[in-house]
């Protein structure tokens, strides 16, 4: 199985993906970048002027308020 993320060779069960993917498993290393999505979502979630996860994947920062 490979990373859906990463397209690496996946060792083990992998991890999942969301909120980066909504399909597949990601890789020990990926998962890292997955968990501090998870985090900014839940800070987003406390305070409605963070930047979305779409403007940080994409590198799109021009919605962030300054």
């Amino acid at each position: 199985m490979n990373c859906i993320i990463c397209k690496n060779e996946i060792h083990g069960y992998g991890h999942n993906p969301h909120p980066l993917a909504n399909k597949g498993r990601c890789c020990d290393a990926c998962n890292s970048v997955v968990l501090g999505a998870r985090l900014i979502e839940l800070e987003r979630s406390k305070m409605p002027d963070t930047p979305d996860i779409d403007s940080i994947q994409l590198g799109n920062w021009e919605n962030r308020v300054a």
